[in-house]
């Protein structure tokens, strides 16, 4: 006893062969999971990345916790400049 149901990618009419089909064919059901995972990672994306700094590049400011170097700048207008540069680099607002 098959079920005519919707296709959920091209909207053709089809009978189903399982309880949990929702595409019609193999095509419709590679182009449904594809936008689907896009979605999916663009949300991703946007609640985690977008708008949000890493909380370690927060309390590893200056040239100790940067990229550009492990050790501390000599004199304190050099770190200071660090900071400033690394603040930029994260996108953080420079008082």
């Amino acid at each position: 006893m098959s079920k005519k149901s919707v296709c959920a990618w091209c909207g053709k009419e089809y009978e189903k062969t399982s309880n949990r089909q929702v595409c019609c064919c193999k095509e419709c059901q590679d182009n449904r999971r594809k936008e689907l995972e896009s979605k999916r990672s663009m949300k991703y994306y946007y609640k985690h990345k977008v708008g949000n700094v890493n909380k370690k590049c927060i309390t590893s400011l200056g040239s100790k916790g940067t990229s550009c170097t492990t050790k501390p700048k000599p004199t304190v207008e050099e770190e200071h400049q660090s900071l400033i540069n690394e603040q930029k680099r994260l996108g953080l607002k420079v008082y």
